[in-house]
């Protein structure tokens, strides 16, 4: 395995893996985790986010690293795996506890329809996934309860 390269700059810490050029881990102060970055199109894009630099650095030699052991933050939004839009309405998956939904005793996975704020908290993030395109089925508004 390659050795990492500290860099400082620009309000940011990264490391390269020389010769590696299209490729970076960064830590930038106000995130809380170390995100794994690729140069695409002459910009930096971040490939995902990890709770540890060791996490990101095994990432990026290709190992698995669990859901659980990841940050989410799509669009810049903490806690934000993805979103879909499903008839008309924006559908989102978030970890749990990085968006600060989490109530203790619910899954670390939820479902959120973002248009009327119906949430169901999930065990597996697979489980999560498959209500993203089905907001009828668990919030109360898509179902047509309006009396929440």
């Amino acid at each position: 395995m390659k050795a990492w390269v500290k860099h400082e700059g620009k309000g940011a810490t990264f490391w390269l893996q020389p010769p590696c050029t299209d490729r970076c881990i960064m830590f930038v102060p106000g995130r809380s985790g170390y995100m794994l970055c690729a140069l695409r199109r002459g910009s930096w894009k971040v490939r995902a986010a990890y709770k540890t630099l060791s996490d990101a650095q095994a990432a990026h030699d290709g190992k698995r690293i669990p859901a659980e052991q990841r940050l989410f933050f799509e669009q810049d939004t903490p806690g934000l795996v993805s979103q879909v839009k499903t008839r008309g309405l924006r559908v989102s998956l978030y970890h749990a506890d990085q968006a600060g939904l989490s109530d203790g005793d619910s899954g670390p996975w939820v479902t959120v329809c973002e248009e009327h704020g119906g949430l169901v908290f999930h065990p597996t993030v697979t489980a999560a996934r498959g209500y993203l395109s089905h907001p009828e089925e668990w919030c109360p508004t898509c179902q047509g309860d309006t009396t929440e």
